[in-house]
């Protein structure tokens, strides 16, 4: 007899209905919790639940003992919620030769297929594309460059457009030349335009370049220069001019560059960096601009990293900066911007180098930050609410890496995609790594 699936025993040669008691701790109150043999956990009377206190990714819960006379055996059943995503559940990595490769980033497409589009140094663009099952569609280099990646900058995007092709920007920001350049890739990873250098400038550097697709299928580059002002072009799906070069707002030489779809009101939401402040612009899919440049920051703290995303919940922009205090965030209204004070996250300082920073918003209530320890020099993850920016999940510590982005691969897998020297004996060649965690709810 299978004691554990069945209520009946056997007593004196004869099987019978066991004695069964019951007993039920709803954690209303603390009469069973064993605080001095527990460890890293409390008791919530309000919600009747047992909580890890903070800071703490795993801890045990000892109750004291039941009393139930007459019985010598006893079955315990529990249900447990844990944070989604305790630590790194596995760690690939995606490039094994001795090239440098630089600013992994992915997307999925229309079709379900996951593309990696990574930049080799002084070479170009390499893809991989596969389809949900994890077959291979294709591999190779697609575009080439001589550029060498230059610190802190950007050297590629990339965006999905209503025919499945993925639009790529390229910057060369070594050169006596600098120049931003556009091309394109077919579902199949041939080549549907290639690259046409579309802007050169002598001796300032091209911070950040960001390809966007707007709900009509055509194609957006914008990007953020040291010094000076920024600017955008517009292409129809086919490729074909629609909005020549258009400059707009101001940049300096830490700039950071966002740019958001914003469909309630017909327009990209675009934000810079000038110093210590944020800038903000909002330009309509016909090219105009709704309102001159607005500094949506009053802090005068100089970050190291920026970046934005467009909470489609409250209908606000989220901005976020790596400062020397701490996170900060700032909610602009998206009619009426005005500066505002930030909201602080202080229980991590991040290191304020640049490109060492990256932010994912899905919708579910957390933001979550990848960033670069200042002591221990390794990427980490947390999550914050969204509504407070208080910590949702501990910091998970990863591995030394730059360049991170956050998204979701096919699976519903979080991951993040950066480059690292961490296990490779050549300090100049750089890996790009997947890490993958634990499944978002």
């Amino acid at each position: 007899m299978d004691e554990d699936k069945t209520t009946a025993t056997v007593s004196t040669g004869k099987l019978k209905v066991a004695r069964t008691a019951s007993f039920t701790e709803d954690f209303s109150t603390t009469d069973n919790f064993d605080s001095a043999n527990s460890y890293g956990v409390s008791v919530d009377t309000v919600s009747k639940k047992v909580r890890l206190n903070s800071g703490v990714v795993k801890g045990s819960y000892i109750s004291s003992p039941i009393s139930t006379a007459g019985v010598n055996r006893a079955r315990v059943s529990s249900q447990i919620s844990t944070q989604f995503a305790l630590g790194v559940q596995t760690m690939e990595r995606i490039t094994n030769d001795a090239k440098s490769y630089y600013f992994p980033q992915s997307l999925i497409d229309r079709s379900g297929r996951e593309w990696l589009v990574v930049y080799i140094d002084g070479e170009g663009i390499y893809i991989e594309i596969k389809n949900p099952d994890g077959t291979s569609v294709f591999s190779g280099r697609v575009f080439s460059s001589k550029a060498t990646v230059a610190t802190g900058y950007t050297s590629h995007s990339i965006a999905l457009d209503y025919n499945n092709r993925v639009w790529v920007s390229l910057v060369d920001n070594m050169s006596s030349t600098r120049s931003v350049s556009l091309g394109a890739i077919n579902p199949d990873g041939s080549v549907y335009k290639s690259m046409k250098s579309l802007y050169t400038v002598v001796s300032v550097s091209i911070t950040h370049n960001r390809v966007a697709v707007d709900p009509n299928g055509r194609i957006w580059l914008f990007i953020a220069l040291a010094i000076g002002i920024n600017r955008f072009w517009a292409f129809e799906p086919d490729g074909t001019a629609f909005i020549p070069m258009t400059a707009f707002g101001t940049s300096a030489s830490w700039a950071y560059l966002s740019v958001l779809l914003d469909t309630k009101r017909n327009m990209f939401l675009v934000v810079t960096s000038q110093g210590t402040s944020l800038n903000f612009n909002r330009v309509g899919f016909d090219g105009t601009l709704a309102g001159p440049q607005v500094t949506i920051n009053n802090s005068s703290t100089t970050h190291g990293n920026a970046d934005s995303y467009y909470d489609y919940i409250e209908d606000r922009l989220i901005t976020f900066a790596v400062t020397a205090n701490g996170l900060y965030f700032w909610r602009t209204n998206l009619d009426t911007p005005v500066p505002t004070a930030p909201m602080v996250y202080s229980g991590v300082i991040p290191t304020t180098t640049r490109g060492t920073a990256g932010i994912y918003y899905n919708g579910d209530g957390l933001t979550r930050v990848a960033y670069l320890h200042p002591v221990t020099a390794k990427l980490c993850h947390i999550a914050l609410n969204s509504s407070n920016f208080t910590l949702a999940e501990p910091e998970t510590v990863m591995v030394a890496g730059l360049h991170p982005s956050i998204s979701r691969n096919t699976a519903g897998k979080l991951q993040i995609l950066f480059d690292s020297t961490d296990d490779t004996s050549n300090a100049q060649i750089r890996k790009a790594y997947l890490i993958w965690f634990l499944p978002l709810r």
